[in-house]
């Protein structure tokens, strides 16, 4: 069942940070956060089906949608994977190999042992090169859960909606992020014409609505493994 309310809105400041502001966010802060964006995309979807045939207008915000669904689940895997640092750093669990191979800057080891917390700073570096990062194609995302010790395997067999195997898994994300970076960086025109390129709703639906299993099955999944 999904909640269409919205709760009380607040706004960020947009201006922006030399250094990510660190926010340590609970696991179950971060699937809210998440299912409250999914609920603004469920309810658009719904209103775009009862209006029938779409016209231009309904088009770009059936466009919008898929580049917004694609944009919360990124939102998602960044704090996922700070929430597990953060664990490994402190000792909570288990280090990863790639936890252990992780570059961070000199400079910022040099802030840390200066500091009274070191943890603190070093994840603050970490969040800083996660800033960079974007975590919306198969293998970004893959990189990720490797990271913090988690394997697309364990995801695909422990499926609480029947997403099974990483080869189809990875072949529909990649869809999405295709066609996701051309609506955000083409426009969604093709190169060879500048003609718009064909959108349905019922496909862009399915489209979002395998990306919502995918976040619910992993975090299923790693609620399970840090709980």
């Amino acid at each position: 069942m999904i909640n269409q309310s919205i709760g009380k809105r607040t706004r960020a400041n947009r201006s922006p940070q030399a250094v990510p502001t660190l926010v340590k966010f609970q696991l179950e802060d971060i699937i809210k956060h998440y299912k409250d964006s999914y609920s603004v995309i469920y309810n658009q979807l719904s209103a775009l089906q009862s209006s029938g045939t779409l016209d231009e207008s309904q088009e770009f915000v059936l466009r919008s949608i898929l580049v917004y669904s694609s944009s919360i689940m990124d939102f998602y895997f960044h704090e996922l994977g700070k929430v597990f640092y953060l664990k490994m750093i402190i000792g909570d669990i288990k280090e990863s190999n790639d936890f252990k191979k992780m570059e961070l800057p000199l400079e910022d080891i040099r802030e840390a042992l200066s500091k009274q917390d070191p943890n603190e700073w070093f994840i603050k570096s970490i969040v800083r090169t996660m800033h960079k990062s974007v975590f919306q194609s198969s293998e970004q995302i893959k990189g990720l859960l490797k990271s913090i010790d988690i394997s697309v395997n364990e995801i695909c067999n422990n499926s609480i909606g029947g997403l099974k195997g990483w080869n189809v898994i990875k072949e529909k994300l990649d869809e999405i992020y295709r066609i996701r970076n051309q609506i955000a960086h083409q426009a969604d025109r093709s190169h060879s014409n500048a003609d718009y390129y064909e959108i349905d709703l019922d496909d862009i639906k399915k489209k979002v609505e395998f990306c919502h299993q995918f976040v619910q099955d992993i975090h299923q999944f790693v609620s399970k493994k840090i709980s």
